[in-house]
């Protein structure tokens, strides 16, 4: 049983904030969504980058604030098909 860090609310873009949670409150390994899912849990459309470039727009790095909130609590996400990701936790977590 894998032990969750505390959500590191500073850590997390409030744009993004609610993707963040739901990514915690699921805690499973794997987490598979599409961009549909993606902006319901959002509660808007991601931007024209998503979806033109979406390798660039997913990329794990803390310089893109959004994917710093997921990052933040061990999650890197990664582009499986069109319109597709997977969020995956990282294992050194505690696990």
């Amino acid at each position: 049983v894998s032990t969750r860090p505390q959500f590191p609310t500073e850590k997390v873009s409030g744009k993004y904030k609610s993707l963040t949670e739901y990514l915690y409150e699921n805690w499973e390994k794997k987490i598979e969504l599409t961009y549909e899912q993606i902006e319901h849990i959002l509660g808007f459309a991601l931007p024209p980058t998503a979806y033109k470039l979406p390798l660039s727009y997913w990329a794990n790095t803390n310089t893109h604030t959004y994917a710093s909130s997921w990052l933040a609590i061990g999650y890197k996400a990664k582009v499986i098909g069109k319109q597709k990701v997977i969020f995956e936790r990282n294992l050194y977590q505690g696990e």
